[in-house]
C-alpha cells in the first residue's frame, strides 16, 4: 500500500470531500431551523352516513305489514350508519399523526383509524 498524502491529487479530493461536507452540513442546519419553525398542524375530517326508510301508511296492501301488535312491524327510521370524526397533521419537525373515530354506536365508540409516522428518515425516508 502506498501513502499517497501528500500528493496533489490526493489534497483536491479531500479538498472537494471537506466543501461538499460544509454544504451538506449547512444545508441541514438550515433544514433543521426551517423545521423547528414549523407550526404543529391538524386537520378536522369526518363522515356521516345515514340510513333512512319510510312505509307509507295509505298504500294498498301496507296493513298486511303494518300490525303494531306485531314486534317486526316495519317502522319508519332514520340511523347512522357511520359517524366518523378523524384528526390528522404534522407534529413539529418530522412527524405525522392520524386518528379516527366511529360514533355510529354512541355506547360503544370505535378507534378506526390511528397511527404516528416519521419523514426524511436517512433509510426508509417515511416509515
Amino acid at each position: 500500500h502506498t501513502d499517497d498524502s501528500g500528493s496533489p491529487a490526493f489534497e483536491t479530493r479531500l479538498s472537494t470531500l471537506e466543501e461538499d461536507w460544509k454544504k451538506f452540513s449547512e444545508s441541514e442546519q438550515e433544514k433543521k431551523a426551517k423545521d423547528a419553525s414549523k407550526a404543529t398542524t391538524m386537520k378536522i375530517t369526518g363522515r356521516i352516513h345515514l340510513d333512512g326508510w319510510n312505509f307509507s301508511d295509505s298504500t294498498p296492501g301496507i296493513a298486511a305489514f303494518n300490525n303494531p301488535a306485531d314486534p317486526m312491524d316495519p317502522e319508519n327510521n332514520l340511523e347512522f350508519r357511520r359517524l366518523r370524526l378523524g384528526f390528522a397533521g404534522d407534529i413539529k419537525d418530522n412527524m405525522i399523526y392520524k386518528l379516527e373515530f366511529d360514533f355510529d354506536d354512541a355506547n360503544d365508540p370505535t378507534i378506526k383509524d390511528a397511527y404516528l409516522g416519521w419523514n426524511d428518515l436517512p433509510v426508509f425516508q417515511t416509515l
